[in-house]
């Protein structure tokens, strides 16, 4: 299980650093988060929560092509970390609107 969990650990950083984009990771979470606060927030709609599902789908993808992690995976490396929460950020957000599509 340890040697399972270690690989695909590996394998998202390796996946993250071979990128190299142009977009900050703090650029696209920024994007997110305004998504999340405008669309999916205490205020939101049917048309709202189908939008933030259409610009998530676009985020995710953007950040997938588009990311910009700079470093090494052999030191510390804040933007790798960043990188990595945004990542499973994208995954909440998308798999949060499914469920709430499901309910409402």
């Amino acid at each position: 299980a340890f040697a399972e969990a270690e690989g695909a650990v590996k394998a998202q950083v390796d996946r993250l650093l071979s990128i190299k984009g142009k977009r900050p990771v703090d650029w696209i979470h920024r994007q997110l988060g305004l998504v999340m606060w405008n669309q999916c927030g205490m205020a939101r709609n049917a048309a709202g929560l189908r939008q933030a599902k259409q610009k998530i789908r676009e985020l995710r993808e953007l950040f997938w092509s588009e990311v910009a992690v700079t470093g090494s995976a052999r030191d510390l490396n804040m933007e790798l970390e960043k990188a990595g929460r945004l990542a499973d950020f994208l995954e909440f957000a998308a798999h949060y609107l499914i469920q709430l599509h499901a309910v409402g």
